[in-house]
């Protein structure tokens, strides 16, 4: 397992606390015990930070205002790519998060990128945005669970999921999605890519004014993936699903409802 390998970090690559603003940028980090990076500050950027081989999550960033994540290159982590618990605004953008490992193995043994809105607060975000995470069918890219979970304690006022590419998903339960929200106020889940994932392509729960378009997705169900359905919406207010392409999952292609409305138009599922 990741989080037997050797290490020569006992803890945490690099930590910070109680800061009011900090920029954790141009590391590398490897054979850490804990996790690669850890922040709980009320502010806080990481971007262009390369980690490798940890036992916990790779980027950590706990109870914090507002977060910027961005190109960042995450491989082989016991946890999360990217863990991320937050009151204000969240953007994850430009990673590159468990591509290459280990043949056969698991490269990043939780989710990709996770993001939980602690709270109502007004104004709050979330944008998860040209992200790679996992890998192709040639290669050894492998995540245990969701590629991108992002989850409001209460609301989240707007949520964007963008032009992401997620392939090789759902290793470690069924049930886990290539890209799960919910409790968002607004929501846009647009321009991904979602392939060989082990249960649903797209999940959507509990939020209001969605939009689902111009996704394409690919459970592989040939091999034994994509075992649920292609896109779930359920729960919550108006829904427009369109222009997506769905195929080769062993469920429905699209399930929408129940809602207070929807809008299901312009899309391919085979």
């Amino acid at each position: 397992a990741l989080g037997d390998a050797d290490t020569t970090i006992d803890g945490n690559g690099i930590e910070t606390a109680a800061s009011t603003g900090t920029t954790i940028a141009d590391n590398s980090i490897q054979n850490a015990g804990g996790n690669g990076i850890s922040a709980s500050d009320s502010a806080v950027t990481v971007a262009n930070n390369s980690i490798d081989t940890v036992a916990g999550h790779g980027i950590l960033l706990n109870l914090v205002v507002d977060a910027a994540v961005a190109d960042n290159w995450v491989n082989n982590t016991g946890g999360d790519g990217v863990n991320v618990t937050a009151t204000g605004k969240v953007t994850v953008e430009s990673n590159t998060i468990g591509v290459n490992g280990d043949a056969g193995g698991t490269v990043i043994d939780g989710m990709g990128v996770r993001v939980v809105i602690s709270g109502s607060a007004p104004g709050n975000s979330v944008v998860v945005r040209g992200n790679t995470i996992g890998g192709d069918v040639s290669s050894t890219g492998r995540i245990g669970d969701d590629g991108i979970n992002v989850l409001g304690t209460g609301t989240i006022s707007s949520v964007e999921i963008a032009d992401n590419v997620i392939e090789h998903t759902n290793f470690n339960s069924a049930g886990d999605a290539g890209i799960r929200v919910a409790n968002a106020q607004s929501l846009v889940v647009s321009g991904n890519s979602v392939s060989d994932v082990g249960s649903y392509g797209i999940v959507v729960l509990s939020s209001t004014a969605i939009t689902v378009a111009n996704n394409v997705l690919d459970g592989n169900e040939d091999n034994g993936r994509g075992t649920l359905d292609g896109i779930l919406v359920g729960g919550g207010g108006h829904a427009s699903v369109s222009d997506n392409t769905v195929g080769d999952f062993a469920g429905n292609g699209i399930l929408v409802g129940p809602v207070l409305s929807m809008s299901i138009s312009g899309n391919v599922v085979d």
